[in-house]
């Protein structure tokens, strides 16, 4: 049997990864393994929900399996966690198809990435970064000023697309459309909205953040996630426990 794989952190589960889930499963006719982000996301914060809750989302929402990516690769640079999903996906021995949600699907992602690989932009890259540049910018400057490659999800599909070029597994990209406002958009207007957005309108106590999630990811909210003030109560015993 082959699948499709989706590499996310799910912080909440929301309508547009129902949607990218399903339109997956509409486009390839295959199974979908999810690889997730564990307890802490890409930023290093905790999740809002914890991964067994998150993952029954995820199920919940049709995908078939989901597969932890451990802090290893989620808390580094989106390069490494690019890698790190990727080679996880390889290592099932059936996934042929990878699925990203992107800002810019119609982008050339393939030429991007053969060149981003290349020894020279390395060389280039590491310049950049050595002058202050952030990653980011750096990789515009390298690309040039296409607006693509400029937004987080783009930026995450090209570095699928390298690690894809650098793994011995054949494994095809998928590039599909975000129907949402971006994301690090926090705002809400509709039923589908960006994962910051959702928890920013959670954080200030406004509920239009209900609209733009399935009713199983809204029961798991509601039932409540992870304590921001008890966690810094714990961080403060346990530095307090340390010597300067």
């Amino acid at each position: 049997m082959q699948a499709t794989g989706i590499i996310a952190e799910y912080n909440p589960f929301h309508n547009g990864h129902l949607y990218h889930i399903q339109e997956t499963k509409c486009l390839t006719q295959q199974p979908v393994i999810v690889v997730m982000s564990g307890s802490f996301m890409q930023r290093g914060e905790p999740a809002i929900l914890s991964k067994w809750q998150r993952a029954s989302c995820a199920v919940q929402g049709g995908a078939d399996l989901v597969l932890e990516l451990p802090c290893v690769f989620t808390l580094r640079s989106a390069e490494f966690f690019a890698k790190g999903a990727v080679q996880l996906l390889a290592a099932t021995g059936c996934v042929n198809t990878l699925a990203c949600g992107t800002e810019h699907p119609q982008s050339d992602f393939e030429a991007a990435a053969s060149l981003a690989c290349s020894a020279e932009a390395q060389a280039r890259l590491r310049e950049l970064l050595q002058n202050g540049l952030s990653y980011a910018q750096a990789w515009e400057k390298i690309l040039g000023a296409n607006t693509a490659f400029r937004t987080p999800n783009d930026i995450l599909a090209l570095e699928y697309t390298k690690a894809l070029l650098q793994t011995s597994a054949d494994i095809q990209p998928l590039y599909l459309q975000r129907t949402d406002e971006g994301y690090n958009s926090t705002s809400i207007g509709n039923s589908i909205a960006s994962a910051s957005a959702i928890r920013r309108a959670m954080a200030d106590g406004n509920e239009s953040w209900q609209q733009a999630v399935p009713d199983y990811t809204h029961a798991a909210l509601a039932a409540g996630g992870y304590n921001a003030q008890l966690l810094w109560q714990l961080l403060k015993y346990r530095l307090r426990l340390l010597t300067p």
